[in-house]
């Protein structure tokens, strides 16, 4: 494994803070330049995804800041929900009009129902592994039967204030399923929602639509001092007294929509949104521009760390690492504290590989301010493409596996054997690419 070797003297620290930052740079110039990441591409999405990034508990955040680190394990449940006019793919058709235009098809290997959301959930877990070196594992549980709730889409995806009409939503699911599901078992709930996310709504075209989020306990509280709700959370058998859900992700369908002119087709993933708002969850701090208030003109930290606007890196298909603050905040990495007032030599290990020594150093500023530093390999193998150990084709895609073709090619077309074929595993992949 590549790793730099640092040796300063403090008044060359700012210099190798600079110089890293060059290369960054200059990696990311051959990514920019292909299909989807066009300069226009990424202003649409600057301007329509601040409701996406603005939210979180910052209860939970002041946890992870006064060293509370997150837990080792989520136990989450994963249900679905669609609308009296929008249904799940495979549910499709039973709405007149509501089937996807042919193009669209194409771009699904199987109906999105409890077997496809729980390859999208191992992809996250394999995600989560990666990143955190084995020291948080995110669990699932997938509930079968999807819930057509009585209003439209656009009833819940109205945007009074801070979106309150999703709780109403995530009430009426949770409160549909309270014979078939003990959710006292579980700590994380997951409501997955037909349809794209609004924020990828790049043409701005879709009103309708429900921007992805984590309900935090302070929104749950919100919306009952507004009288939203009688409590604040979601009332279920089987919890104690005064308690109940009050911590939900609201995430898409699928985030595939507006084609954009001749240099883009909407297809983004869904996995970086899924991870973004998992990383809320675990109190992760969104570190995105917030300024000026629903026009932010910078992307914060950038596309090099999921918390930033990580979460449309590659499509939306490979979600970088989060940044050395978030990981350290989480307590995934042992940081190394180092005296800036000596002489020596550091090895700094690629921050793909978080437990080994020397992937983030310390350097003590004042009492309270430091400098994180950490080396983002981009591609570790040197192949200028995302590699995964479980890349069986290596086209460097975690494909749907279609074992009964003779050059095992990817399953197209909605012929996925669930006894025979499989889902690539992208654990251990190459993140930072």
């Amino acid at each position: 494994m590549a790793r730099r070797s640092l040796r300063w003297w403090f008044p060359l620290l700012i210099l190798a803070v600079a110089s890293a930052g060059v290369a960054s740079t200059a990696a990311a110039a051959d990514l920019e330049s292909g299909p989807g990441y066009a300069p226009e591409v990424w202003s649409r999405l600057l301007e329509r995804s601040l409701p996406v990034r603005d939210d979180g508990s910052h209860q939970l955040q002041r946890v992870r800041l006064d060293h509370g680190k997150a837990p080792s394990e989520l136990n989450a449940i994963l249900v679905m929900c669609d609308f009296a006019d929008s249904l799940m793919l495979g549910r499709w058709g039973q709405v007149d009009g509501d089937f996807p235009p042919a193009a669209q098809q194409e771009r699904y290997y199987a109906a999105h129902d409890s077997l496809y959301y729980a390859h999208q959930m191992q992809v996250l877990a394999d995600y989560y592994s990666t990143v955190s070196a084995g020291r948080f594992q995110f669990r699932w549980t997938i509930h079968p039967r999807v819930i057509n709730l009585p209003q439209p889409m656009g009833h819940y995806g109205n945007h009074p204030e801070r979106g309150e009409n999703k709780i109403e939503m995530v009430a009426a699911v949770i409160d549909s399923l309270q014979d078939e599901i003990n959710f006292a078992a579980y700590d994380t709930y997951l409501v997955v929602h037909a349809g794209a996310g609004e924020e990828t709504d790049i043409l701005g075209d879709s009103p309708e639509q429900i921007y992805s989020s984590f309900l935090s306990p302070e929104d749950f509280a919100e919306a009952n001092e507004e009288g939203l709700i009688d409590q604040p959370y979601i009332p279920c058998r089987g919890f104690a007294d005064g308690t109940g859900i009050d911590q939900v992700l609201v995430l898409p369908e699928t985030e595939y929509q507006d084609p954009f002119g001749d240099i883009w087709d909407g297809h983004f993933g869904s996995l970086g949104v899924y991870c973004f708002e998992v990383g809320l969850r675990l109190g992760m701090l969104s570190l995105s521009d917030f300024t000026p208030a629903g026009r932010p003109d910078s992307q914060g930290i950038g596309q090099y760390g999921l918390m930033g606007y990580g979460l449309f890196t590659g499509i939306g298909l490979i979600p970088p690492q989060p940044c050395a603050f978030n990981k350290a905040l989480m307590g995934w990495v042992d940081v190394v504290e180092l005296d800036p007032m000596t002489f020596g030599r550091h090895v700094l290990a690629p921050a793909q590989g978080p437990d080994d020594p020397g992937t983030i150093y310390r350097v003590s500023l004042t009492g309270q301010e430091y400098w994180l530093l950490e080396y983002r390999l981009q591609d570790a193998d040197g192949n200028r493409a995302f590699s995964f150990p479980d890349d069986k084709n290596g086209n460097h895609v975690y494909d749907y596996w279609d074992a009964d073709t003779p050059d095992h090619r990817p399953v197209r077309g909605g012929n996925f054997d669930a006894s025979a074929d499989s889902l690539e595993s992208p654990l251990g992949g190459e993140w930072d690419f």
